[in-house]
């Protein structure tokens, strides 16, 4: 149920303006950046929103979030975006400033979801998000 005419829409949710900036550069970086849309949010809700129109329109899409926001954690923005669009094709992100406990990592992983643990290389950010992008490019 994906539309192959519209680009794949990356979702960036952070609510450190820094590191959504950084996000955003390394997927502009990629190879294939002119085949993305990007959408910034500061907060898990508008990233939600354009998750919905995004799961509406049939387009593949990344989501790439911040685990510490506030008013909905990443691990709950990835949980709702699965739960509200069980039939979307998402690949999911999670960014943490701390290990995760073995529960959410096991709860993320059963989503498919991703996750990088702060601090970080930026070549671990590129190889990580790269590697996503790169799927998409095959498929």
């Amino acid at each position: 149920m994906t539309s192959v005419d519209a680009k794949p829409l990356v979702v960036i949710a952070d609510d450190n303006e820094s590191l959504r900036f950084l996000l955003t550069e390394v997927v502009h970086d990629h190879a294939a950046s002119s085949s993305f849309e990007v959408v910034e949010s500061e907060a898990a809700l508008p990233a939600l929103a354009a998750v919905a129109t995004g799961a509406r329109s049939g387009r593949r899409m990344l989501v790439i979030s911040d685990n510490r926001m506030p008013g909905m954690t990443g691990t709950e923005l990835i949980r709702r975006a699965r739960t509200d669009h069980p039939n979307a094709d998402l690949k999911l992100f999670v960014i943490s400033s701390a290990e995760l406990p073995t529960n959410v990592r096991d709860e993320l992983a059963s989503m498919g979801a991703r996750s990088l643990t702060r601090p970080f290389h930026l070549k671990e950010l590129r190889v990580a998000v790269g590697s996503i992008l790169d799927e998409w490019m095959r498929a």
